[in-house]
């Protein structure tokens, strides 16, 4: 390590032990740097010992860091270059006059070093994700016929066509596709078994794509869609429907159901939920709920009801997760409603409909 004093005026004086020093202490590592030993004489800039100048350059080795301990209180700036390698070097300036450590590692990794600059005398903590949501919603008009928590009759592209631009933070949607009735048939649909599913009213390909570009022009940017999916279009691809919205797909959970179903080969227990983000897309700020597993299980109530009733408590989780108290959650293929519940649950307004009530 070398120590370098710069100026103009250099004037030698006396030693001082009122004099401030500045203490370097090396790491631990096997490429730490000694602590230098103090001059025989101080050095002083234009005749005044209290304001000084230090550039202190070490070697910060592949893992090991160099700390600055200041201690002096009159006006001083300290540069501390830890030299990472051919890549590069990390960079502190520091202005402040009250007594501060500082340790500062040098990133010898192959994309070279991060310049940091700190002003503030606050600890500051950096993560990649928060517990608090940052959007707002604003506040919105609807006609009479879109009354808040209630059971609408209508179809989806009514619903949606009265709904702002922009207006909406988070909406499900679970649309009545053929796949499995038309792709997985077992040839008795309808007969023995499936048959208040196969008594609703199914959703051909161009319907849902419709629906899908409506919610992308009323969900607010960076809000969420949540679309439930089955086996076959997971593994065949629904991209398609996605075509020519700002809508990202950044997240799965996968649904076990608690009970077995049908299947040729392996036995069908779960569903799919995909999370879908409207650009920019990111975590922070937006998403709230850190502990929702990617698997989650839960078991729904039948009882003669609706044949495709969602798991109440993981709706409700995500609802959470991505709205804040007030906010309205869309679904324009209710079913039984059941995200109208998780939604008044957790304190948020639904607004819903489908097309048999």
């Amino acid at each position: 390590m070398t120590t370098q004093l710069t100026t103009d005026q250099l004037t030698t004086a006396p030693p001082d032990e009122g004099t401030p020093v500045a203490r370097h202490q090396a790491s631990d590592g096997e490429h730490g740097i000694p602590a230098p030993k103090r001059p025989e004489g101080s050095v002083s800039l234009n005749g005044h010992p209290d304001q000084r100048v230090f550039t202190v350059c070490g070697d910060a080795g592949e893992f090991g860091a160099t700390t600055v301990e200041r201690t002096s209180t009159e006006p001083q700036t300290s540069t501390v270059c830890g030299d990472a390698g051919e890549f590069g070097a990390t960079t502190v300036e520091r202005t402040s006059t009250e007594p501060q450590t500082f340790t500062v590692c040098g990133d010898a990794g192959e994309f070279g070093a991060t310049p940091v600059e700190r002003t503030s005398t606050e600890p500051q903590t950096s993560t990649v994700f928060g517990d608090a949501r940052e959007l707002g919603v604003p506040a919105i008009e609807l006609p009479e016929s879109h009354a808040l928590n209630t059971r609408l009759q209508m179809s989806a592209t009514e619903l949606l066509e009265a709904i702002p631009t922009a207006a909406i933070p988070a909406v499900f949607f679970d649309p009545q596709y053929r796949g499995v009735l038309d792709q997985l048939s077992y040839g008795n649909e309808g007969k023995k078994r499936g048959r208040q599913r196969a008594a609703l009213a199914q959703m051909p390909e161009e319907d849902i794509t419709e629906i899908i570009a409506a919610i992308d022009r009323v969900l607010i940017s960076s809000g969420h869609l949540f679309l439930w999916m089955d086996k076959f279009h997971l593994c065949t691809g629904f991209t398609p429907w996605l075509n020519g919205t700002s809508l990202e797909v950044v997240d799965l959970v996968t649904w076990h159901k608690m009970r077995i179903g049908m299947g040729y080969r392996t036995r069908r227990c779960s569903e799919y939920l995909v999370v879908l983000q409207k650009t920019p897309r990111r975590a922070k700020g937006v998403w709230s709920v850190h502990n929702i597993p990617d698997v989650w299980q839960e078991q729904t109530e039948r009882n003669g009801g609706h044949p495709h009733r969602k798991p109440l408590k993981l709706q409700s989780e995500l609802i959470t997760a991505v709205t804040n108290p007030g906010d309205i959650v869309v679904d324009p293929a209710a079913g039984s409603f059941s995200v109208m519940e998780a939604a008044q649950q957790r304190g948020r307004n639904f607004l819903g409909c489908d097309l048999v009530v």
